[in-house]
């Protein structure tokens, strides 16, 4: 079947489909087939739109307009099943909402690919994910959104899992995914969670968030990445707001020799974690993390916390025009073994404000005193720090020669803390297999295309400042 087109065009009529097993499903088998799906509302079904390629066909489909709402299974689906079948998806000006599983859905196997561009849609409040993205057996797939809300999902906002695969470069602009994780399963429960397994994978998040509203404390972590045996993931986060989650803003874990792991990030907060505001485990492998202009401050437990080692590792974090003020413990704490290889730990720490000295109520700032190396002797582990400490207590007269000159700290910024109440998780509805959840509200900045604001929400040191010097 070649050229097919299937539309509703009259805006004024809704084609509404309601209690079938698939409100609309469209299957390319060794075929090519364009479809239209303009106006259309599905509800009640076990797919609102089941899309499949196979056998080497190929399905472009444009939805707009449309809803696929409290379905059983996915709102969308795109299922790619074999080598040289393709699926196209563009949805605009789209919902997929309270649906038991998820709100979109991708899965490409043994060499199949895809293409995913989402805008100005909600997928809010589904029962697994948001964006659910798999890959396995050499599959491809991009990810392109656009101002998309998916809040209060079962478990991670957005998810994506590659084996095998590759994830070419895929974007998401102003996309906004709080409070995940209302299932309240332990380790699944982030806004964007990605897991990459002997994969290629590139990711860049601008003007997104990523954080617990509301007095909620469901969602985990702000951004959390997985990457194993040989995988390569490079992730730029420009912007965002990770803010107030349950366990870090950042967590990054990094697995086995030949595993490369890249994360930059720019003018993003991180603040008011519950535990680490920015936590990486490196066992084995190179991680490679670039900060700028970013904030971990008020965090439960350490700013920047680093464990790992047991084979060889080299990690290399650079931090600039960054504050880390106010946590409890440690604001640096640094845990890597190095005894089942050479291990290489450089950290450098620059242009950024030294801290105060700890005090018994908590520590304040970077300049932590216990950084640590456990490891072989310095012939098989090397450390390079270039970390400013400002308490004299603890720190021999061997780092301030390789330090130098100790700089007097600068006040500290101070963050009011509103209380937060916990509150019930709410009942789900009646319906057997539909969830039901009232949609909880929506963190989304109106002009996420511009420049940061200066508010209390985007409060970045040294941004502001040169914005302002800019304005004159």
């Amino acid at each position: 079947m070649n050229g097919v087109t299937l539309a509703n065009n009259n805006e004024l009529t809704a084609l509404n489909v309601i209690g079938e097993t698939a409100g609309l499903a469209v299957t390319a088998d060794n075929a090519i087939i364009n479809a239209t799906i303009n106006t259309v509302n599905t509800t009640l079904n076990d797919n609102g739109l089941n899309l499949i390629a196979r056998n080497g066909g190929t399905l472009t489909v444009t939805v707009a307009n449309s809803s696929f709402n409290q379905v059983n299974e996915n709102g969308i689906r795109a299922n790619i099943r074999d080598a040289g079948s393709n699926i196209a998806l563009t949805v605009n000006n789209s919902a997929s909402n309270n649906n038991v599983m998820d709100g979109i859905l991708f899965d490409a196997y043994t060499g199949g690919s895809f293409t995913g561009i989402v805008s100005n849609t909600n997928l809010s409040n589904n029962g697994r994910n948001a964006i659910r993205a798999v890959l396995a057996g050499g599959s491809v797939g991009s990810l392109v959104m656009t101002d998309v809300v998916g809040n209060g999902s079962g478990e991670h906002g957005m998810f994506i899992s590659a084996t095998d695969s590759t994830l070419t470069p895929s974007t998401f602009l102003c996309t906004t995914l709080n409070n995940s994780g209302q299932d309240g399963t332990d380790g699944l429960a982030d806004a964007f969670n990605f897991d990459i397994t002997n994969s290629q994978a590139s990711v860049t998040i601008v003007d997104s968030v990523g954080t617990n509203i509301g007095g909620g404390l469901t969602q985990e972590n702000g951004l959390r990445f997985r990457v194993d045996m040989a995988g390569s993931l490079t992730t730029t986060v420009i912007g965002s707001n990770f803010s107030d989650n349950r366990i870090s803003a950042f967590n990054a874990t990094v697995r086995d020799m030949g595993t490369t792991a890249i994360l930059n990030i720019n003018n993003t907060l991180g603040d008011r974690s519950r535990m680490d505001g920015f936590f990486f485990d490196i066992a084995a492998g190179t991680f490679t993390a670039n900060v700028n202009n970013a904030s971990f401050n008020q965090s439960g437990r350490n700013a920047i916390r680093a464990i790992g080692g047991g084979t060889p590792a080299v990690v290399n974090v650079a931090i600039n025009s960054t504050t880390s003020n106010n946590s409890v413990a440690e604001g640096v704490f640094f845990d890597i073994d190095g005894l089942g290889g050479p291990s290489t730990l450089n950290f450098d720490y620059g242009n950024t404000a030294p801290n105060s000295p700890r005090y018994s109520t908590g520590a304040t700032g970077l300049g932590s005193n216990v950084s640590k190396w456990f490891g072989p002797p310095s012939c098989h582990s090397r450390i390079s720090d270039r970390l400013f400490f400002a308490d004299l207590r603890s720190a021999s007269a061997l780092s301030c020669m390789m330090f130098g000159k100790l700089k007097m700290p600068s006040p500290c910024i101070v963050f009011r803390k509103n209380a937060r109440r916990l509150k019930s998780r709410p009942s789900k509805g009646s319906f057997p297999r539909t969830i039901a959840r009232p949609f909880l509200p929506i963190l989304v900045r109106p002009n996420c295309t511009d420049s940061l604001p200066e508010s209390k929400l985007f409060n970045l040191v040294h941004y502001v400042a040169e914005k302002e010097g800019r304005e004159r």
